[in-house]
């Protein structure tokens, strides 16, 4: 997931970054301080989800979402709470408005709104996967810290940032689970395509959050037709 954030301001800019990472774990995110570099951004590589202050350099930024940037989810947000800033701004057909300072969880619902306008899913704290720990007890594990899960015979390996857990279920039951960022790229692996960092199609392998891995001939097609719909057309 990509997520660009425009933001003049240095301490807002640290503060939404680290916001965002605890929201959206695994989010690729960009910062732009100015509307040239937004304007690079967005043409570089449409983002999932935009956060942009309204007031850029004493001019606003909405004359940056033109056709096809307008159709975003954007959260925009402002020390400036005038009721003019605010109707432009749910002028837009995926935005809302959100004033300064504002608590973490505001900025959650806000991101929650304008994706459910979009038709997209951001936030996956609903979704979860069935695993035991090391003590044998039954959990829910959120979809969103799964990095990868790996095929081991009979069981299946889910590997988080901190931890895995081992599952008496095959890839094939395991994948019922699983939301529309999962994707198979071996026949023992289905990926959380949120983590991947580069893909080599030279080296037929994927960095996914520091760990190299395989793409199977057998499966290359589909992959690179999931990561181009997915708005990576120049990732190779």
């Amino acid at each position: 997931m990509n997520i660009l954030i425009i933001e003049d301001d240095l301490l807002w800019q640290l503060k939404l970054q680290m916001t965002v990472e605890q929201l959206l774990i695994g989010a690729k995110i960009s910062i732009a301080d100015s509307h040239e570099t937004a304007k690079t951004h967005l043409v570089r590589q449409l983002p999932d989800l935009i956060i942009a202050d309204i007031i850029l350099n004493e001019s606003t930024v909405f004359e940056l979402f033109t056709t096809p940037f307008k159709k975003i989810p954007i959260v925009f947000v402002t020390e400036f709470p005038e009721d003019e800033l605010y109707t432009r701004a749910e002028a837009l057909p995926n935005a809302t408005f959100v004033a300064k300072p504002f608590h973490k969880l505001t900025l959650k619902a806000a991101i929650s709104i304008v994706s459910r306008r979009a038709g997209v899913t951001l936030l996956d704290e609903g979704r979860f996967l069935p695993v035991l720990d090391k003590y044998r007890r039954h959990l829910n594990l959120p979809l969103f810290k799964v990095l990868w899960i790996e095929s081991d015979g009979n069981y299946s390996i889910v590997n988080t940032t901190g931890q895995k857990y081992i599952i008496k279920k095959s890839l094939t039951t395991m994948s019922s689970y699983l939301d529309e960022y999962f994707v198979q790229v071996q026949k023992s692996f289905i990926i959380n395509s949120k983590f991947i960092h580069q893909v080599d199609m030279g080296a037929n392998t994927i960095d996914l959050y520091g760990h190299d891995i395989p793409i199977g001939r057998r499966f290359r097609k589909d992959f690179l037709d999931f990561w181009r719909e997915n708005g990576h057309k120049n990732a190779f």
